[in-house]
């Protein structure tokens, strides 16, 4: 059975894409599709990407911002909690139909708002102690290669627990930081293009989407 791969690169406007030399991003392309989508709005991490994990919109999800204020009383929350989703988890969806799933992330508060259902849930900021032995302890969390120990981390899950499904969904520290035509920026998307290939290579058979949630602009 080919592993389901789903895959957000979190701020990855297409300029990046176009200055940055992507053959296994490139190929998959070709032999697939390739189109320039709209993110819904507000345009932000927990939004897009809870959208992305239950194929609704805010509307339906529940999740209208990073934040929300409670209008009674006057209380403000950061919106990280399941009990905020008003819309089923594709990997509770898997997990209905007897479906091992996996969720990476970089950062722990979006993992802890959409692995509701998910076999495997774990984040680069809160690694688990085997995924820090075999790959030692993760970079910064506020660094470019943080998301390169994020896809490694994703090849060793698919190798050692077998998912049916895998969402690996990045941080956009490296977006924000630097312009598409950057030289780190397009290291940055060539090495992530290499660590694509090792995912690739462990899932073997497979059927993958790589998205972004959301752009970046100067």
């Amino acid at each position: 059975m080919a592993v389901k791969i789903l895959i957000c690169l979190d701020g990855c406007s297409p300029e990046y894409l176009a200055k940055s030399s992507t053959p296994n991003l490139d190929s998959l392309a070709r032999g697939g599709f390739k189109t320039i989508g709209q993110a819904v709005i507000p345009s932000v991490t927990n939004v897009n990407n809870t959208s992305i994990v239950t194929a609704s919109f805010p509307e339906s999800h529940g999740i209208t911002s990073n934040y929300y204020l409670d209008p009674n009383t006057g209380r403000e929350f950061y919106m990280e909690s399941p009990e905020y989703l008003l819309a089923e988890t594709m990997f509770k969806n898997a997990e209905k139909k007897g479906l091992r799933s996996a969720l990476l992330t970089a950062k722990g508060k979006l993992n802890s708002l959409i692995r509701e259902g998910a076999t495997v849930a774990e984040s680069a900021e809160k690694p688990p102690a085997w995924l820090v032995e075999r790959l030692g302890p993760p970079p910064e969390m506020y660094s470019v290669e943080i998301n390169h120990w994020l896809f490694r981390a994703a090849a060793e899950v698919i190798e050692v627990h077998r998912p049916d499904l895998i969402y690996v969904t990045t941080t956009d520290y490296a977006m924000h930081t630097l312009a598409p035509d950057d030289e780190k920026s397009q290291w940055n998307l060539g090495e992530l293009d290499r660590l694509l290939g090792n995912i690739l290579n462990a899932a073997g058979a497979f059927e993958i989407v790589v998205t972004a949630d959301l752009g970046m602009n100067a």
